[in-house]
């Protein structure tokens, strides 16, 4: 059983415009992040330094604290390993209903058996000790993310009749999105133009 006690549970948030990490450090295991890009919905990974789960479904739960025994689990279905960064990956919607639980004072787990042992099972948890705390402050990192990543950026197109010399207002927007990306990613110095 993998994850930080009450007393050694520690929350750290880092960002950017582009992306915000709301994450805890699982003591022997990896990390549990809450990842946000700019323009997509957040997703929890679980990023480990030495995977033990087995490379196929595992179970997804939230559990109730230590401290209320007789709590109810609730499961929320199961979610594909792999043997990459990070371990493993969960839709929107569960992270979501994770994040829900840690404000309620739950603790969101990932259980399977173990690689090496199908007798064996390992569980990771996060702990919603002082979660409340940085929680404000994830957001706050959240709310300075531009609109669009880069992908998104990239896909942009702006279409237009053939001869015509104005672009509608729909189009206007689109250049006005990719303008402020522009502006705010030191990272582009070329645009290419394509038309045909």
């Amino acid at each position: 059983h993998y994850g930080s006690s009450a007393e050694d549970t520690r929350w750290q948030v880092t960002g950017s415009i582009f992306e915000c990490r709301f994450e805890q450090p699982i003591p022997g295991y990896g990390r549990a992040v809450f990842y946000h890009e700019a323009g997509e919905d957040v997703e929890f990974r679980l990023e480990t330094l030495r995977n033990l789960m087995a490379y196929s479904p595992a179970e997804v739960t939230i559990l109730p604290p230590p401290w209320q025994p007789s709590g109810k689990a609730e499961r929320l279905g199961q979610v594909k390993g792999v043997d990459a960064t990070p371990n493993l990956s969960l839709d929107a919607r569960r992270t979501n209903q994770f994040l829900h639980a840690l404000l309620e004072g739950k603790w969101p787990s990932v259980s399977h058996t173990a690689y090496y042992d199908k007798a064996r099972h390992v569980r990771v948890h996060v702990s919603a000790v002082a979660f409340n705390d940085y929680y404000p402050v994830y957001l706050q990192c959240v709310d300075q993310l531009l609109p669009m990543n880069f992908r998104q950026v990239n896909r942009l197109k702006v279409l237009f009749g053939s001869g015509e010399e104005k672009i509608d207002a729909e189009d206007m927007a689109i250049l006005d999105q990719i303008i402020h990306y522009i502006q705010n990613d030191p990272r582009v110095f070329a645009v290419y133009l394509d038309g045909h």
